[in-house]
């Protein structure tokens, strides 16, 4: 199934087709992995999507910041980069993107602040090296 998060119209000068933006993606990953999510991003880019990331502690980070504080920190980092979207783009659908272990802090802030987004994606890291 495809996402469509683009539309077109015609430049007026050129008659041209041009790709306007119709959704924000914010993806969020754990330190240290943001680069896996690549793919995803240039995809939304391609499509006409505006991107912003943020990255949270997680798993044994998470550990050292004792639980509920981390979770708090990474709210408010989420937070924080949706109002940087809103104020940059404002008036676009906003989709939350959790990825890996982030997913939880996501999911977390989709449940708290449910009329803030259009949705929500939480997908899991996989290594596509493994030897079978």
């Amino acid at each position: 199934m495809n996402a469509t998060i683009t539309t077109h119209r015609r430049d007026t000068s050129s008659g041209a087709p041009t790709c306007l933006s119709t959704a924000v993606v914010v993806v969020v990953a754990p330190r240290g992995t943001l680069s896996d999510c690549d793919l995803a991003i240039a995809s939304a880019l391609s499509r006409g999507a505006r991107t912003y990331t943020c990255e949270i502690s997680t798993g044994a980070d998470a550990e050292l910041l004792e639980g509920e504080f981390a979770y708090t920190m990474a709210l408010e980092t989420i937070a924080a980069t949706l109002d940087q979207a809103e104020a940059e783009v404002p008036g676009l659908p906003i989709v939350l993107v959790g990825h890996a272990e982030a997913g939880a802090a996501a999911r977390l802030y989709a449940d708290l602040c449910p009329g803030d987004l259009a949705g929500v994606v939480l997908t899991e890291k996989t290594n596509h090296f493994t030897a079978t």
